[in-house]
């Protein structure tokens, strides 16, 4: 009896030890080759998380077997995640809270800088609270866990590439109607920019590629940083989340009746 072929790849879910041991194996027969290994899997639900534990044991198998001249990871990071505030953003969204127009005022708009804003128990760091209710709290546990690995592994000498992605239109998003409008009228609030997948691809790959072959960037493990968490704001694209003046979650309403008016501008509001 003739059966389907399997479709190529493997199943995080189930078959983590079999794709670590693959990759053991490639990194085995190309000695002299050095491993990068990226993890961009997203799943709905409660798969996302369990798919980044399978990821986060991969990556710890091949760390436990390859020398960290051997070795690397990468991973895009989602700006709606508790992470450091870059003082300048900070102040420019503060800037532009100020001198936000009267119909902002009149909407009774909160304020990104007053209401995202964490200070540190020192008192010398800003946090940005970038939590979105409507992704739900798997999500913000998978990319959570995500950043924690990378902590881990750059603590152990492996070079680490962890960017923030801007938004984009990637399938995931947009197979969600309400998130897919959304998108579509957050451009409305400069200076947020929403991508095109390829478009951000091509960003993220040189942000990438500058992470693995440049020595000065905080992906490098020999750089001292003053905490962990300054590796996630190095290099990264936030797509103008950290310099807008208001807050998502209290524009949602008038994001999502722009959204369903104006059509997506894309990449065109980069060069605008």
């Amino acid at each position: 009896e003739n059966s389907e072929p399997a479709p190529p790849g493997l199943d995080m879910l189930h078959q983590s030890p079999e794709a670590s041991a693959w990759l053991l194996s490639l990194a085995k027969e190309f000695k002299d080759k050095k491993i990068c290994l990226g993890f961009y899997v997203y799943m709905d639900g409660e798969r996302h998380v369990r798919a980044t534990i399978a990821g986060n044991a991969i990556i710890h198998t091949l760390q436990e077997a390859l020398s960290p001249e051997k070795f690397e990871i990468a991973q895009l990071l989602s700006p709606s995640t508790l992470h450091f505030w870059p003082d300048e953003a900070y102040a420019a969204a503060v800037a532009r809270w100020e001198a936000r127009p009267w119909w902002a005022r009149a909407a009774m708009f909160k304020s990104n800088p007053g209401t995202n804003a964490l200070r540190t128990a020192q008192g010398d760091r800003m946090i940005h609270n970038g939590l979105i209710v409507l992704q739900g709290p798997n999500y913000v546990l998978a990319k959570t866990l995500q950043m924690f690995q990378c902590i881990k592994s750059r603590a152990a000498n492996v070079r680490v590439s962890a960017n923030f992605s801007p938004a984009c239109r990637t399938q995931s998003m947009t197979s969600n109607a309400t998130m897919s409008t959304l998108l579509d009228g957050m451009q409305a609030f400069e200076p947020v920019l929403v991508l095109q997948s390829g478009t951000a691809s091509h960003f993220m790959t040189a942000l990438l590629l500058a992470d693995l072959l440049l020595s000065t960037t905080a992906a490098n493990p020999k750089n001292n940083l003053d905490h962990p968490y300054d590796l996630f704001t190095d290099n990264s694209f936030h797509g103008g989340n950290w310099c807008t003046a208001f807050d998502i979650e209290s524009s949602g309403t008038a994001t999502y009746i722009l959204g369903s008016l104006k059509a997506a501008t894309g990449t065109a509001a980069l060069i605008s």
